[in-house]
């Protein structure tokens, strides 16, 4: 015998299926919510330069392998720049953008600077850019244009910076081809009192790897404690490649900063931060003029380095046979809006969700007073 619904379990019973049926509609409310999510962008950040100045008012455009253009911006004032390229969606081709995986060309003023592998979605590049020469022609067909000279200015090659954008007060990168076990000299000029030559040796023959100098405005935002004694200044420098065996930092002082400050040349010594401890490198006044004193420093790792005025016994020395690193990959840490990933807004609930909700809370209360009522 069939047992039949009671007039007291039949509000239960509707309430389970009014119940069912907006967890449902939540489920499928956000599923058709998440595929309406438009796709991250991918930003590049960094410097432009040009002959190794830094340039306001470049064009800046990105194309992607069919040679569309895809975005654009221009440097501002300080010769820094920031672009947001789209993502394709897969169920909408026809969208502009680039896809996974694709060959992106970033041009400065109408001519090639670099292209590279789109990298992906919701990352945040640094990638410093360089006006070529106007002699490499306007590559507007979407090839590459080469490298014209061995230690030319250069969009870096593949070197990235960690550092705190606003804490750089200049910054210059230059391109050579490393020799295996033969120094290769890097000299940058736009860098005025500091480093301005490098020497450095590869482990095996690399072409067109740059290396980069940031001279800071104060205490590098990678490092957690200011250097010891009387710091001339703060400096990063990245290199594109691991495969860096040794490396010759070459840098000046003027004399009158050593003499107001009270410091024997002797005293003068470049300082490596390795990750927790500042460390004195092997240091060696080469000569001297009427205006500057100039030193070379031997190092097996690029980083973050302070010049400073230090007694021997003030820091730890380094130690031969540290491994040899790159720029580290890491997120730079800024508060400027121009380097920082746009966000993505949240969907919007569609409505449909909105009107089952009501509907359900309307049926729910009306049952439920028609059993109050009943009693």
């Amino acid at each position: 015998m069939k047992k039949e619904l009671d007039s007291d379990s039949l509000p239960e019973v509707i309430k389970c299926v009014l119940m069912a049926l907006l967890l449902l509609g939540i489920a499928a409310g956000t599923a058709i919510a998440a595929q309406e999510q438009p796709p991250l962008p991918t930003s590049y950040w960094g410097y432009v330069t040009e002959n190794g100045i830094l340039k306001s008012g470049i064009s800046i455009t990105v194309h992607d392998a069919a040679g569309t253009q895809v975005a654009s911006t221009t440097s501002n004032q300080d010769g820094l720049y920031q672009v947001t390229v789209p993502w394709d969606d897969p169920a909408t081709p026809q969208d502009e953008g680039v896809v996974e995986d694709e060959t992106i060309t970033i041009r400065t003023n109408g001519r090639t600077a670099t292209s590279r592998k789109i990298d992906e979605k919701g990352t945040n590049k640094n990638l410093d850019l360089a006006v070529p020469a106007a002699s490499s022609g306007d590559d507007s067909s979407g090839g590459s244009s080469g490298s014209s000279g061995s230690s030319g200015s250069s969009g870096g090659s593949g070197v990235t910076s960690g550092e705190n954008f606003n804490n750089i007060e200049k910054t210059e990168t230059r391109d050579n081809s490393l020799i295996a076990d033969k120094p290769v000299t890097y000299k940058f000029t736009t860098i005025e009192g500091g480093i301005y030559e490098i020497a450095a040796t590869g482990t095996e023959n690399e072409n067109d790897i740059s290396i980069r100098v940031e001279r800071l405005k104060g205490i590098s935002s990678l490092v957690k404690e200011p250097a010891p004694g009387t710091v001339y200044s703060y400096v990063n420098i990245w290199a594109g490649t691991k495969k860096i065996k040794e490396g010759l930092i070459r840098f000046n002082i003027e004399n009158s900063w050593i003499t107001s400050n009270g410091i024997a040349s002797s005293d003068v010594k470049l300082l490596r931060w390795d990750g927790s401890t500042w460390i004195r490198l092997e240091t060696a006044e080469r000569s001297k003029d009427a205006t500057h004193t100039y030193y070379e420093a031997r190092t097996e790792t690029f980083s973050s380095f302070a010049i400073s005025g230090v007694k021997e016994d003030a820091v730890a020395t380094a130690t031969p046979g540290a491994a040899v690193t790159g720029a580290p990959t890491v997120t730079p840490a800024t508060t400027s809006a121009a380097a920082t990933t746009p966000p993505v807004k949240a969907p919007a609930i569609p409505a449909w969700i909105t009107m089952i909700v009501i509907f359900t809370m309307a049926v729910y209360f009306m049952v439920m007073r028609k059993k109050e009522g009943g009693k």
